[in-house]
């Protein structure tokens, strides 16, 4: 079945000066184990650290919140030994924490966070036999040992370019692949009325044969307008006063994942 998936370039326009507000956040260092769903977690300073699974289920798409907090650990050993086939981890996740996945024989599917995951510990999917492939976001900075041996033989490792996940699979000898990346030439833009900007926007590996299928859109046409201009690129015209989200979409086959860049 042919799978078409839309790549989403959203730049921000801010046409008008704004404060945000500040909020007074009380912490919470309890650390009490906590039950809800199918999860036993603690909360320490308002985050949720799940450190027990029921192994009630075996598709596993993990909450962004347990008891009003965020979730942003899974503990070690919290899935070992679970029969679960498929687990999504939710944005909020940060840290997977050692042998988290060890001995899911089962597992085939794993689904790890695009921006937030920042670590993951030793041997998180060790002996996780059925896993034949995995993608390590761009935003990990630390991978501990052995945290993929005696998986699948066939075990394919999606990475970016020189990213932290690069090195780890090329220092360990493992099977991967570079993931097209998709970016634009300016984080941050502002534009003044009746003026003008030119965008481009930019592609790495397989994806930059895509780059002149772009589609552009103005979520507020009366805010700013945007024209495509050829060669990956666009002309932004603010008419007005106001915020808008420029958009480029392209449709690629045969990838299975979203892949977003923005800029403020």
């Amino acid at each position: 079945m042919r799978k078409i998936i839309s790549i989403l370039w959203s730049v921000m326009l801010v046409l008008s000066m704004f404060t945000s507000p500040v909020f007074a956040i009380e912490q919470n260092d309890e650390n009490i184990e906590n039950i809800e769903s199918h999860y036993t977690y603690t909360v320490n300073n308002e985050e949720v650290t799940i450190v027990d699974f029921d192994n009630s289920i075996t598709n596993v798409y993990i909450p962004d919140t347990l008891g009003g907090f965020p979730v942003t650990t899974i503990g070690e050993n919290a899935f070992a030994n679970s029969s679960i086939y498929f687990v999504s981890l939710p944005e909020t996740v940060t840290h997977i924490g050692d042998n988290a996945f060890e001995n899911c024989y089962r597992l085939m599917t794993v689904v790890l966070p695009k921006h937030g995951l920042v670590s993951i510990g030793d041997g998180a999917f060790k002996h996780c036999t059925w896993l034949d492939e995995i993608s390590i976001p761009k935003s990990v900075i630390n991978i501990g040992t052995g945290v993929f041996y005696m998986t699948d033989t066939d075990l394919t490792i999606g990475c970016y370019n020189n990213s932290v996940g690069h090195s780890y699979v090329r220092q360990n000898g493992l099977k991967y692949y570079i993931l097209p990346e998709f970016y634009l030439n300016n984080s941050n833009l502002e534009i003044n009325r009746d003026e003008s900007y030119i965008i481009t926007a930019k592609a790495t590996g397989s994806a930059t044969d895509f780059l002149n299928k772009i589609v552009w859109s103005s979520s507020d046409p009366t805010v700013a307008m945007v024209e495509n201009i050829g060669n990956s690129k666009a002309k932004i015209t603010a008419l007005n006063s106001g915020r808008t989200t420029i958009t480029g979409k392209i449709e690629i086959d045969d990838y299975p994942f979203i892949l977003e860049a923005s800029c403020n």
